[in-house]
Order: C-alpha cells, then structure tokens, then sequence
C-alpha cells in the first residue's frame, strides 16, 4: 500500500512541550485541518475546510495556552477531521464521512478499502499512538496522567442556536467534569453546558474512551463554542477562565 503522505506533507500531529512537568495530558483531536497534497483538499474549497465541519477552532491555541500555564505536553492533530475523524472508531460512518453539516465531501466518497486503510496508517494510528506515548511518560515518572480534550462547537447546527458558552461531556466517568461543571456555574453570566451541546454518552468518542475511560484514568472532555474562542486573544481569554477552574477542581480531585 503506497504510503499517503509525502515529505512535502506536514506531521500528522504535533507535540508541544514534550518534557512538560505536569500530570495533565492535553489532548486536541480536531485542532488543525490540513490535507494531504495527494487527497486535492478534498475537492472542497478553503471556506469549508475553515469552519466548523474541517476543525475545532480555537483548540489549537487553547492548548497551547494551557500547556504554557500548566507546563503540560500537548498533543494536537494536524489534519482535518474530515481526512479522518480521530475521534471516532474506525468503523464509524463518520469517520470519513462523505457528507458534513449539509456539505458533500467529494474526495470521501466510494473510498475504497485500501483508500481508508492508507488514512488510517498515516494519521489515525500516529496521533494516538503519541497520545499513549505521552500518557505513558507521564506515568513513567511516578505521577497519575489525567487526561483533558479539547474541543470547540459550532453556535449553530441544524437550524438549532447552541447557546452554551463552553460544556462538559462525559460517559462512564464524570467525576472531573462534575467538580468543572460546578466550579464554572458559579460565574452566573455563564451558561455551562451538563453534557451539551451534546451527550458525551455511549457511544463516546474515540480519544477519552480509548486512552482514559476503558484504562480507568481520570479524564475531562471541554467543548467551547467558537465564535468565542476564534482569534488567538479570544483563545487566551477563555483558556485562562478554564485553568483557573481546572486548578480548583484538580485540587478538590485529588483530596477527594
């Protein structure tokens, strides 16, 4: 199977702050939205690969604020979520989905099985391999990696306002995003989402169940909307107020 990506094709991951002294692990599925040079952006044009349906936006400079403030690694992808969904199964028909929000996706549609397969190999497989390979330093220094995801929702979908100002998902687990949930309502001017936009339940998503929920890690899963997170200042802005809740909650986890 001939390789998908090219020397002239970036990463399909970076890593900030590899050595970070922090227990956190930030991790950030849909940060970038890149295409391989070979896929022809898809067959879609700019606008649609920069909104919400090609990437979370404001992840990326969300985690790296906060892998400055916390001194925490980062993982975050490079390639769109429509290349393929790092926060799905494998076989979900989302994965490589041939519609997104409305929008035909040309270049996944009758994907071929040697098609997905190269996908897989060349970015899915990676990033969360970097992602076990971070948790993993972590734990190899004697601290108990506690995994936060990053993510940003569209105001909009569906014809439906989301009015939310950031939300908490969580499964199996919510012993984090409770303490997040509760340390963030009390600013009364914001409305945080309880599992909202959407339900963080079965089926979750790929990254948290894979790496923290099955492994029995703590975890938090962060949906900010974006168009308050969608210039660098802005980021910054809400990354601050989620440190900030981040710190008084894990002091609260860890004495719990």
């Amino acid at each position: 199977m001939p390789a998908l990506l090219t020397a002239a094709d970036p990463a399909p991951f970076e890593i900030l702050n590899p050595d970070g002294a922090s227990a956190l692990v930030l991790v950030a599925d849909h940060a970038g939205n890149a295409v391989p040079a070979a896929l022809f952006d898809l067959g879609l044009p700019a606008e649609e690969l920069n909104r919400h349906i090609g990437i979370d936006i404001g992840t990326a400079w969300i985690g790296e604020k906060l892998s400055a403030d916390f001194d925490a690694v980062l993982v975050r992808a490079t390639y769109s979520r429509l290349v393929v969904d790092l926060n799905r199964p494998i076989e979900s028909p989302t994965s490589m989905p041939p519609v997104s929000d409305g929008t035909a996706v040309p270049g996944n549609h009758d994907l071929t099985p040697a098609a997905r397969a190269a996908r897989l190999e060349a970015i899915f497989h990676p990033y969360h391999q970097a992602i076990a390979a971070a948790v993993t330093r972590v734990a190899e220094r004697g601290q108990t990696p506690i995994i936060v995801s990053l993510h940003s929702f569209t105001p909009r979908i569906d014809g439906t306002d989301r009015p939310w100002h950031l939300g908490f998902l969580y499964d199996r687990d919510d012993r984090l995003a409770r303490l997040m949930i509760a340390e963030m309502r009390r600013d009364p001017g914001l409305l945080v989402g309880d599992n909202q936009p959407y339900s963080g339940r079965n089926p979750s998503g790929f990254t948290i169940e894979h790496h923290a929920e099955n492994p029995g890690r703590a975890h938090v899963t962060v949906e900010f909307r974006q168009d308050l997170v969608d210039t660098p200042e802005k980021a910054a802005d809400w990354a601050g107020r989620f440190a900030a809740a981040l710190r008084t909650s894990l002091a609260r986890f860890t004495k719990g």
